[in-house]
């Protein structure tokens, strides 16, 4: 397992770099602040990527996305996709090694006694979209955080670390694929393509929250008609998606809220209320509280 502390030059993903021998062989992790970054299209093992500050900006499977603090983004490996920074972001990214991703499915996917009879599940492939990450994943992605800037992630420390990580991971992804249970759809293998669809949609909204988005063009990303996007979109998540896109515009501004000091009504604006009072109603309800009185206890 290796540690890079840069972002990497792009011309390090040609040639042969030794940083392209690590990055081909998996097994690491990039932790790294910096103002402007673009890399053209490129292909790695599987990845988690988040940001603790700023945002970065993936295109993949004609698709666009923003990981933003709070996000995971996950690729399986092979996926093509290009990246961008362009503004003071600071990064972390986990690439994992077919060997390592595959025992650690295997482990979570079995029971003491399989594992003790060399049974071993599929190597995992992950749903590649961009989600918040659940309470045990963040507090994994911060335990690591505060290990690499407190110099203690080296060694078998960051393999420790890494693999606490990978088992939040899976069992995120996991708690997602069930959502495929919950759709109107008799195969399998249907229920998990209807939940590719709607997670382009969502992928869609939370990227793009501060545009007016409309219904027919969520629907056009995930290639389903309005009524069977509507009614599905609620199943396999538990909210319509003017709720799901409320919930991404009111917990981004928290979280800008919480952490600089920009004017609140400019934050309502970037994040698409154009009028402070519907913000601070909808704030209050989502949080408890209202954007001034959670920046005063900040």
């Amino acid at each position: 397992m290796r540690l890079i502390r840069r972002f990497p030059d792009p011309h390090e993903l040609r040639g042969g770099s030794a940083f392209l021998r690590a990055f081909a062989a998996g097994d690491l992790v990039i932790h790294a602040t910096a103002e402007r970054a673009r890399y053209a299209p490129h292909e790695a093992h599987a990845t988690l990527k988040t940001v603790f500050s700023g945002a970065e900006h993936y295109a993949f499977d004609r698709r666009r996305v923003g990981v933003r603090p709070g996000d995971v983004l996950l690729l399986n490996r092979g996926r093509p996709h290009a990246s961008a920074v362009a503004e003071r972001t600071e990064s972390l990214a986990l690439f994992f090694a077919p060997a390592r991703l595959a025992a650690a499915a295997a482990a979570f996917a079995a029971d003491e006694a399989a594992l003790l009879d060399g049974v071993e599940a599929a190597p995992a492939a992950f749903m590649e979209t961009v989600q918040p990450a659940d309470p045990a994943l963040a507090g994994r992605l911060a335990a690591l955080r505060r290990a690499i800037r407190a110099g203690e992630a080296e060694g078998l420390a960051l393999e420790e670390a890494v693999h606490g990580v990978l088992a939040a991971l899976l069992r995120q992804d996991r708690g997602l694929r069930r959502a495929a249970e919950a759709l109107p759809a008799a195969r399998p293998a249907t229920r998990a393509e209807l939940l590719r669809r709607l997670l382009r949609a969502r992928d869609l909204m939370a990227s793009d929250y501060a545009r007016d988005l409309d219904l027919a063009e969520i629907a056009a990303a995930a290639c389903l008609s309005p009524h069977h996007f509507l009614r599905s979109f609620a199943r396999a998540f538990g909210r319509t998606p003017a709720q799901f896109l409320a919930e991404r515009r009111l917990d981004v501004a928290r979280r800008r809220i919480a952490a600089t000091g920009e004017p609140i009504g400019l934050i309502a604006a970037s994040v698409g209320y154009g009028d402070p009072a519907a913000f601070a109603r909808a704030f209050r309800r989502r949080h408890g509280m209202s954007p001034s009185a959670l920046r005063r206890a900040d």
